[in-house]
């Protein structure tokens, strides 16, 4: 995500700022220490002009994706881009 960050001129600070979290709640999703919430896995995609499948690193170098997303109170393992956009349309559904 940080070379995402540095294309659009974020600092982690400012990035944080315009998600809605702190500086160290940010810090510890892109450490892999915490688990974003959907909503704001959405809102960074959407401020950097990616989609949320991009913010997911690759397990294997191919098209894999792995994460885990929190969402409605528990944490989802995104093994697929299935697993990712099943949890993304109960969000979208919500809103």
């Amino acid at each position: 995500m940080k070379p995402l960050m540095d294309g659009k001129g974020l600092t982690g600070k400012d990035f944080a700022e315009e998600l809605g979290i702190s500086p160290v709640a940010l810090s510890n999703i892109m450490q892999g220490n915490s688990f974003p919430r959907a909503n704001v896995l959405m809102k960074m995609a959407d401020i950097l002009n990616v989609e949320v499948r991009d913010l997911f690193k690759s397990s294997k170098g191919g098209k894999e994706l792995y994460g885990f997303i929190e969402y409605d109170g528990t944490v989802h393992t995104i093994k697929s881009v299935t697993d990712l956009e099943a949890v993304l349309s109960k969000v979208k559904e919500l809103n």
